[in-house]
């Protein structure tokens, strides 16, 4: 659902820039003690490889455990960025040494980790836990590499801005639409006026909707059919209408002011421009600053919360 926003428990991006070097003794057998309560160990050392340098951008795959329990795990071919490499980082000491390949293991006090205010912690680890990082060097992007597609993609970004009030331009003239936009630059369309209880902040809804991109590309919508219809494959997607509690942030800004308007059994169309949805960032079937148009229908206004499960 594309719809909500990602609430991160536990992220990965920032983890080499914790630890530096020393040579104390450690209880966990095979590994290095850097500091009270953080050791490290090099599973293997691919001296052959090509040696990580000061400025790469490093990626690779990573687990996570709690004591013995695992928290993430993208062992499994999935590669992520780790984090640039410079001497502000706290493990650069570790990595300049490191080179394409190296498997490495951190372990340390959850306390430890939450004092340094680097990683967000869920609530359920308690400061007594012993978390672990294992982490293998898959790739690296030089300084250069990393400066050239920064350029790119910033080229890239400022042609989508700069096109997007283009695109919405003609989207309106070629659908002779009329309507003023808000202040926020929402654009409202009623198509259907709606008799039963009005949508306010605070309450939760129920909504079917039909999401589409300004050239009529459909990337999400509640209804199987309209899915169908487009050709839109979402495997093991349930379809079915969304709840959640309006006006507190649980969908993008644009959907929280169009809602707002509308009564149970109302329908409206909305044309939302990139900065009150997903502006520069986007989503992976939405380019940055896209301005997004939705089919929305408003089934129900109640008063028990809602628990949107793509919001957590």
């Amino acid at each position: 659902m594309q719809i909500f926003k990602k609430t991160i428990i536990l992220s990965a991006v920032g983890v080499i820039a914790l630890f530096a070097v020393s040579c104390k003794k450690s209880p966990f057998k095979g590994y290095t003690e850097e500091r009270q309560g953080v050791y490290y160990k090099f599973y293997t050392s691919n001296e052959k490889a090509a040696k990580l340098e000061t400025g790469d951008l490093i990626r690779g795959s990573i687990s996570v455990w709690k004591n013995d329990s695992v928290e993430l795990d993208n062992t499994n071919g999935q590669t992520v960025t780790l984090g640039l490499l410079d001497s502000s980082n706290f493990m650069y000491p570790v990595l300049k040494n490191a080179h394409l390949g190296d498997s490495i293991s951190i372990i340390f006090l959850a306390d430890t980790l939450k004092n340094l205010k680097i990683i967000k912690l869920s609530n359920e680890i308690k400061a007594t836990d012993y978390i672990k990082f294992s982490l293998k060097i898959v790739d690296k992007m030089s300084k250069n590499q990393l400066d050239s597609a920064n350029n790119v993609r910033m080229k890239a970004m400022e042609t989508a801005q700069a096109n997007e009030k283009a695109s919405l331009q003609k989207y309106l003239t070629d659908n002779k639409i009329q309507a003023t936009p808000t202040e926020s630059g929402l654009i409202y369309i009623e198509t259907k006026k709606g008799t039963g209880k009005e949508a306010v902040a605070g309450k939760s809804v129920k909504v079917n909707y039909a999401g589409y991109l300004i050239d009529g590309t459909l990337f999400d919508t509640s209804i199987e059919k309209i899915a169908k219809d487009h050709k839109l494959d979402q495997p093991g997607r349930e379809f079915k209408p969304i709840d959640f509690p309006l006006g507190m942030g649980y969908v993008i800004p644009g959907w929280d002011e169009a809602i707002a308007k509308m009564k149970v059994g109302g329908k409206a169309k909305l044309i939302i421009p990139s900065s009150i949805a997903y502006g520069a960032q986007g989503r992976p079937s939405i380019p940055p600053f896209s301005t997004l148009v939705f089919d929305v229908e408003l089934l129900d206004v109640f008063d028990a919360p809602a628990t949107p499960a793509m919001a957590q």
